[in-house]
């Protein structure tokens, strides 16, 4: 009986250390050795770009070390929502809707029945894909009309853009749009959009990264920017163009080999028109890791807008760390990635992602060196023929021969005495 209980303790206790804790010759690479400063229960840790790299995007081996013991650890959201603006859509009623005598069509948007002045609207017409010219209106009364500037609505696979109010106050607005090629586009539906004010700063960063432009057949604009980092995390790309009055629809595609394997990410549009106050140059997507963005504009029969340069928003990869238990500041830190075989691990720390308050981390971890005692695992063991490889021809000769003699001796036998 004690027998059983101990061998009941032994599995018990080699079960709970995981292969990461009892085999750290498993992983191929290894941070830096660091020192934590943070004295809390919970502490950000920002991965280095050149660390993220060599990394697997879902970080699903990646193992954090405080001298002998493992602390678990979760990803944080690229935008934290204590640091994010609140966002509100609310529907708001739309009437005089139809055609004019001048020939364009529109509709009124009433505001005064919001309890809160919206910072943009949401236009939403029928008929995708489609680019719509315009001018906006602004009344106090519904009857006096004071024209405020011209618009473009685009729409596509769902996705519109938004009218900027600020600075507009008043409880009407006439939206008055021009007929396209392809006729009217009557309203489907106009969202007021409420976003409170921030807490704290977002986490992303605006960088310009180097990029190159090519003209390819059918016509269309290929601008492909290069983000350095293997996986970087972005959401936005935007171009920045001196030129005035156009519109362009583009696909934007990301890649990690930068010459093949481009996967889409979003459909939309790109324009401006004469006013300063009408364009829309930025293609905004859920973040994704490519190394490698491309922009693909369709010029059709225009000529190629010029290119002046790219701003992308990348994000860095930040962790909510659970202090070591029973340990205070400063306490050792190090990391272990590179072992295929780990799955995922189960960390109750993404349960308290909301106690990471602020945008600044608690340290930042770099990549150290490929772990001098790795031990991969054992290689397969290779086939008879790949370990002997000269017995074959030897073999195949000894079959021919056998063969041969075996026909010599059928024919004599068929053959006979005459």
């Amino acid at each position: 009986m004690r027998l059983q209980v101990c061998l009941a303790a032994m599995m018990l206790f080699s079960t709970s250390i995981t292969a990461a804790a009892a085999e750290r010759q498993s992983f191929a690479h290894m941070s830096e050795d660091m020192s934590i400063e943070a004295n809390k229960r919970f502490f950000t840790l920002e991965l280095d770009p050149g660390l993220f790299s060599t990394l697997s995007p879902d970080l699903h081996d990646l193992r954090l070390f405080s001298g002998e013991q493992e602390i678990g650890y979760a990803r944080l959201p690229e935008e934290p929502a204590v640091d994010a603006p609140v966002r509100q859509e609310a529907a708001v009623e739309t009437i005089n809707t139809g055609t004019f005598p001048d020939g364009s069509y529109g509709f009124t948007v009433k505001l005064d029945t919001l309890q809160e002045k919206p910072t943009a609207l949401r236009i939403q017409l029928s008929g995708e894909p489609y680019v719509v010219k315009g001018e906006l209106f602004g009344s106090s009364d519904n009857s006096t009309w004071q024209k405020l500037r011209p618009i473009t609505l685009f729409g596509i696979e769902g996705r519109t853009n938004e009218l900027d109010l600020a600075g507009i106050e008043y409880p009407y607005l006439r939206v008055l749009l021009t007929k396209s090629n392809d006729g009217e586009h009557p309203v489907a539906g106009v969202y007021a959009i409420i976003a409170n004010e921030a807490k704290g700063t977002v986490n992303g960063n605006e960088w310009t990264p180097s990029f190159s432009v090519t003209h390819e057949q059918p016509r269309e604009t290929m601008v492909l920017a290069d983000l350095i980092h293997p996986h970087a995390v972005s959401s936005v790309f935007s171009i920045r163009t001196k030129e005035f009055g156009f519109h362009r629809q583009v696909v934007l595609e990301g890649s990690h080999t930068r010459t093949e394997n481009w996967e889409p990410i979003q459909s939309s549009y790109v324009y401006r028109g004469l006013d300063a106050t009408d364009e829309w140059l930025s293609v905004s997507y859920p973040p994704v890791s490519y190394r490698f963005l491309r922009l693909r504009i369709a010029d059709e029969d225009n000529a190629p807008i010029p290119i002046d340069s790219v701003t992308v928003r990348t994000y860095p990869v930040r962790l909510l760390v659970k202090a070591p238990a029973n340990v205070k500041a400063p306490f050792p830190l190090k990391a272990y990635w590179g072992n295929p075989e780990l799955s995922a691990p189960s960390y109750d720390v993404g349960e308290f992602l909301s106690q990471a308050t602020g945008s600044t981390p608690d340290a930042v971890m770099r990549y150290g060196q490929q772990n001098p005692g790795y031990q991969g695992p054992p290689p397969e063991e290779q086939p008879f023929t790949e370990r002997f490889p000269f017995l074959l021809p030897g073999i195949l000769i000894a079959a021919v021969i056998a063969v041969g003699y075996m026909l010599v001796r059928t024919m004599k036998q068929v053959n006979g005495p005459r």
